[in-house]
């Protein structure tokens, strides 16, 4: 399978219209408003203040910490519901097969 290009811009994947696309990731608390898009009229709310990590342990016993970023927020007034997507990456290229395991989590200051 082919890679990206070098120079690839990762806002190709933008689904959104230009308007109601972030330049900066959402930290959490944000107040979002969508109106006139829902039988309600208006819909308020603060996004939730989450701060997910994943961390990947390799078998040479490499742990690497990894803050994820909010970088997708869907809002689906037909059915109120509302997707968050956190992502986050590391170069693993031919190192697949030295992943031990890999897991998310709450960052620990959001668990206290």
């Amino acid at each position: 399978m082919p890679f990206l290009p070098e120079d690839f811009d990762r806002k190709f994947f933008n689904a959104a219209h230009p308007g109601l696309i972030s330049h900066e990731f959402f930290k959490g608390g944000e107040l979002i408003e969508v109106i006139n898009a829902s039988p309600k009229d208006r819909i308020k709310f603060n996004i939730p203040p989450i701060r997910p990590e994943a961390i990947v342990m390799m078998k040479d016993g490499t742990r690497h910490q990894l803050d994820m970023n909010l970088d997708t927020v869907i809002v689906n007034t037909d059915e109120d519901l509302l997707f968050l997507v956190w992502r986050c990456s590391m170069g693993i290229y031919r190192k697949t097969n030295d992943i031990l395991w890999a897991k998310t989590q709450l960052k620990k200051e959001m668990l206290s």
